[in-house]
Parts: structure tokens; sequence; C-alpha cells
């Protein structure tokens, strides 16, 4: 076998987990939104219901950005596919380039593909053209589920391309930060960071009055101005795919010229020694994931107050009464008041903490395999 797909191969063995998860994901979320909006919002007085109430609720838009036609199937798919999906894919993204590219530094083994006739330039290239090929086939599982809900082909491709393209973006920033970190976990706090500043800047300019303009300051602002469906406006996907190439060559230019195994950033390997919960494995399990803890209380803490305020955002005048039943069916209570609200939120709190402790139990079972 050639280095170049061995390489490529390793890279999509190594993310076949995540692509099946991803994959399934947009799919489902095409799909639902669909046929969901179809069958519960059939006519024009209830969709226009909906667009001059449940639209315009700023608690709603933290979470899908700015709807531009919630009139038709395709712009309520739209909005909520490339408002949320556009987040996932560019989270997708850093995890994906991260794991492809500083993990295998960190493991050892890029020492022993560097060891054989193949040259950083080319190592890097295969492992990036990888995870390019997993975004094209996230690519078109979305736009083979928007088909399936009965959508346009040209319309469920241009969405697709829209919900997916963040991930380019993000996708440089995490080959960045490969480079500018010296561990796997400098190079991921590097990247989500600059995914969630990013998000804020959307989030900004959505609700922010008069603040439009930051929309362009920020790759999940872009996608807004992409319009699928809505009077689509091609434009920004040129300037997602220069910002992408940009990072990609000046990550490319870094791989080549600084040693392997080390970041731009300088590590510690030496400290004080800190005692500290040191007394017992609890103790030491807790010191060791203080840092987690603490991100996913902040994160759960900020979802709990976005929840609190979506809990005063439905009402009889926004939600159909067939929507409602379905929703009573998933949550045990109606979602048209503050307390049912909450009720069928706590649904999503239990996923949160689903998450939060399959992260941990992955984190032990890496800890072993190290």
């Amino acid at each position: 076998m050639k280095a170049t797909a061995a390489i490529f191969r390793r890279v999509l063995g190594d993310g076949k987990v995540a692509t099946v998860s991803f994959a399934l994901v947009f799919a489902v979320m095409g799909f639902a939104n669909a046929v969901g909006y179809r069958r519960t919002y059939p006519t024009v007085h209830e969709r226009l219901a909906l667009a001059r109430t449940f639209g315009l609720n700023k608690a709603v838009q933290l979470f899908y950005g700015r709807p531009h036609d919630l009139i038709t199937v395709g712009g309520y798919a739209a909005w909520r596919l490339a408002g949320f999906g556009s987040i996932l894919a560019a989270t997708w993204a850093v995890f994906a380039v991260v794991r492809a590219l500083r993990s295998e530094e960190d493991n050892g083994r890029q020492d022993l593909v560097l060891a054989n006739p193949v040259s950083r330039r080319r190592g890097y290239g295969t492992a990036v053209a990888a995870v390019a090929a997993v975004a094209a086939v996230l690519w078109l599982v979305t736009t083979l589920a928007l088909v399936a809900a009965r959508l346009p082909l040209g319309g469920s491709a241009y969405l697709a391309l829209a919900t997916i393209a963040p991930a380019a973006v993000f996708g440089g920033v995490a080959a960045v930060a490969s480079q500018v970190g010296a561990t796997r976990r400098v190079a991921l706090q590097l990247s989500l960071g600059v995914l969630a500043i990013a998000y804020l800047l959307r989030v900004v300019a959505d609700i922010a009055g008069g603040a439009g303009a930051v929309r362009w300051a920020t790759p999940l602002g872009w996608v807004e101005e992409l319009r699928p469906f809505a009077r689509p406006n091609p434009a920004p996907f040129l300037l997602l795919g220069l910002v992408a190439a940009a990072l990609l060559v000046l990550a490319g230019a870094i791989v080549i010229r600084r040693d392997i195994g080390n970041g731009l950033l300088p590590a510690r390997d030496t400290a004080s020694p800190r005692l500290g919960l040191l007394r017992s494995p609890g103790g030491e399990a807790l010191r060791a994931e203080r840092g987690s803890l603490a991100a996913w209380g902040l994160g759960i803490g900020a979802f709990a107050l976005t929840v609190g305020v979506l809990s005063t955002a439905f009402s009889k005048a926004n939600i159909s009464m067939a929507l409602e039943n379905q929703l009573r069916r998933l949550g045990g209570t109606s979602i048209v008041t503050p307390a049912g609200a909450l009720g069928f939120y706590f649904v999503f709190f239990v996923l949160l903490l689903s998450l939060f402790a399959c992260s941990q139990v992955a984190s032990a079972r890496r800890e072993e395999a190290q």
C-alpha cells in the first residue's frame, strides 16, 4: 500500500464512529424538520402565525439564528438545520482535524510515519484531504435526507452545503491550533475557544439592535447570509473558502518548520509539587477532572438560563394544537405554560448529563489505553 493511501485510510478509520454519528444527526435533523413542519403547519395562516411570533422571538434565535422565510418548508428547514447544524459541523471539524494532526503526534505515531520516506507536507496534506472527504460524505447524506423529505434537489444540495461549509473554516482553525498548542488538549481548547467567540458574535448580530454588521465578523454569520430557500446569496461561500484556504496554508507552512511533538507555544515539563486532593484515588480523579467539571457546569448553567428565558416564549398563538399534542406526549405536560416548558426541556438536561457521563467513561478508557 502506498504511504498516502495508508495515512488516508488511517484517518478515516480513526474517525469512523464520529462520521457515522454525525451523518445520522444531520440526516435526522434535515428530514424531521422538513416533514414535521409540513405536517404541523399545513396552512398558510398557521405558518404566518409562526413567523410573526415564534420566528421573531430573540430567545429562540439564540439557537437557530435569524430566519429569512418561515412560510415555506424549505425556508423553515434552512433556519433549523443551517442555524444549529452549522455549529455541529464546526464542532465535528475541530475534533476531526485535531485528531488527525495533533493526536498523531501526542501518541508518537507521527514519528513512525515520518521515519519512512514520507514528507511532512505530504503527511499533512493527506490527513487534511481525508477529513475533507468525510465532510463531503456528510454533505451527501444531508442532501439525500432533505430530498427524501420532498425538497428540491438543487435547494437541498445548497442547504446541505451551507450547513457543512463552516467545517472548512473551523477545520482550518483546528489545523493552526494543532501547530500552536503542544498537546491535544491545548489545541482543542484554542479551537473551541475560537468557535465560542464566533457563536457569541453571531448571537450579538442576531439579537442586539443595530448590530447586524457584526454578522460579517463570524463564519457562522456568513452562513446566515447564504439564505437557502430564501433568495439564496452564494457570495459568502467565496469568503468561507478563502478564509479556510488561508488557514490551511498557514498551518501547512508551520508544519514543515517546527519540531514534531512540540508546538509554537512553549509547554512546561517541570512544576512545583502540588499535593492537594492526592490522598485518595477519588480525590485524584476529582483533581484531574476539575477543569472539565467547571466547563460542563458553566455550559449547563448557561443552558438553564436560556431555557428559563424560553419557558415564556410559547403560547397557543405560536404553537399549533397538533404540535402541542405531540409535545405533550413527549414531555407529559403542556408546553404553552412556563412550568410545562421547563418540564419538557428537562429531557434535554438528561441528554446533557448523559453526554457528560459518557465523556467521563471515555476519558477513563483513554487513560487506560495510554
